[in-house]
């Protein structure tokens, strides 16, 4: 649900995970606080938005558990509290795969039935829901041309917003502690490359005077510079950007301070931070996390900055212009991180972030289970064909990234997030068996870069 996504999709794991991947895949469908594009009301969208009309909303407040029919087949926890505001209803929607946390969605009321409605028109997503009685809510759930009915029964008048935070956690993190041993047996040293002396590089350095920028301090303020001059001047749009060439100067074309509309999804972003910190030197590469359950449409891309002073890689976020630190204030590596959820440590997010920590930790707790991330990063190796350039994955022992890819392709097809034939699929699925995996040890994955 979220973060959605591209009709590429069904190519996650051939593009992303293999040794012959090409373009890096665009958000997929995902929950996460900083997607939310709320709809405007209707002077700034055109769009015809019914008056609201006098309807007692705090019957709607309280937790209410249900069910979503197939094709989405979901059990779901409605949480509603009773800081409505005109136009608008807070809620929390969790399932047993995504959770949108604190949503803030456009509502309508006509003919007795309530609609609640978030997401840009792509990913649109329409929730209509009418009272069978005081404690049964019954309609339709809709988003991504798929439908489904809905039903919820009351369970609380009071919302209960935190205890599901906090449980949706602990399952998670339960998971990722659990499964947590790197040291595969197919596992071996790669050597990540980085290449800085492209003339492209320079374009993009002296364009957006990115020494200045950077500053004069050492490694990881520089880093944290870019990301926030990154995360300031551009905005997160989890559709795809397919349109454009996949390079910081074209996407920074597209983007820079052009506001909302010309949003740009995780891995373009996380490529605009990387390419713009080799061109100050400072090694840097796109990372790609993704959920265990192959039955889920979303991933995330952030970028990873190595700081030499501290001889370890650091998690920076353009998407959400955040970063993690722990409770001494030293920054995080992603695998860090990892660590920190799998044992449920407290971390802090930087005061700037663009979405809140409590979701945050639980979107990365949920995507954190593997990751992937290119071999050698230069300007534009996204635009390229990358033979001999793969992604190289890191996944923990006993994790079957074929099987993985292949029920994730049946996933994304069968629920519309991409439209293939039956020739097409079949096709895709013997190349997810063909192929040569790349596992990367924990030492040379998180290792000292070169």
């Amino acid at each position: 649900m979220k973060r959605f996504s591209s009709i590429l999709l069904a190519l996650l794991m051939v593009l992303t995970l293999s040794a012959c991947a090409g373009t890096p895949m665009p958000d997929a469908a995902s929950p996460s606080p900083e997607r939310e594009t709320l709809l405007p009301p209707e002077n700034e969208s055109g769009e015809d938005i019914p008056e609201a009309e006098p309807f007692d909303l705090t019957a709607f407040n309280g937790t209410w558990e249900g069910v979503l029919s197939e094709p989405l087949g979901h059990t779901v926890i409605l949480d509603c509290a009773a800081d409505i505001r005109p136009w608008k209803v807070s809620i929390s929607l969790i399932s047993d795969i995504w959770n949108y946390h604190y949503i803030s969605a456009l509502y309508a009321i006509e003919d007795g039935i309530l609609t609640l409605r978030w997401n840009d028109e792509a990913n649109r997503t329409t929730l209509t829901l009418s009272f069978t009685d005081e404690n049964v809510l019954t309609g339709t759930y809709t988003q991504h041309g798929n439908t489904a009915s809905a039903v919820f029964a009351k369970v609380s008048d009071t919302a209960s917003r935190e205890s599901f935070h906090i449980k949706l956690q602990e399952n998670v993190m339960d998971r990722l502690s659990a499964v947590n041993d790197f040291n595969r047996a197919d596992s071996t040293p790669v050597h990540f490359e980085y290449i800085m002396d492209d003339p492209r590089l320079s374009e993009l350095r002296e364009a957006y005077d990115l020494d200045t920028i950077a500053g004069e301090g050492d490694t990881q303020t520089k880093a944290l510079n870019l990301l926030n001059w990154v995360g300031s001047h551009t905005n997160h749009d989890g559709n795809p950007n397919d349109h454009i060439a996949k390079n910081a100067l074209a996407l920074l074309e597209y983007a820079y301070k052009k506001g909302p509309q010309n949003g740009l999804d995780c891995s373009n972003l996380s490529i605009i931070l990387a390419e713009a910190c080799l061109s100050v030197g400072i090694q840097a590469r796109a990372l790609w996390l993704y959920p265990e359950n192959p039955n889920d449409a979303d991933k995330h891309v952030v970028t990873i900055a190595y700081i030499p002073e501290s001889e370890k890689w650091i998690l920076l976020d353009p998407s959400s212009n955040c970063y993690l630190s722990d409770m001494d204030g030293n920054i995080l590596s992603p695998f860090e991180i990892r660590q920190m959820l799998a044992d449920k440590e407290p971390m802090h997010i930087n005061s700037n972030a663009k979405t809140d920590y409590m979701s945050y930790v639980n979107y990365l707790a949920k995507n954190m289970f593997f990751f992937g991330s290119v071999q050698t990063t230069k300007f534009g190796v996204f635009d390229e064909n990358r033979e001999g350039n793969p992604m190289i994955a890191f996944c923990p022992v006993g994790f079957d990234l074929t099987e993985w890819g292949i029920t994730n392709l049946h996933f994304v097809t069968t629920h519309g997030y991409v439209s293939l034939t039956n020739e097409a699929i079949a096709q895709q699925e013997a190349a997810f068996r063909e192929r040569d995996r790349v596992f990367a040890t924990p030492e040379s994955f998180w290792g000292h870069a070169d």
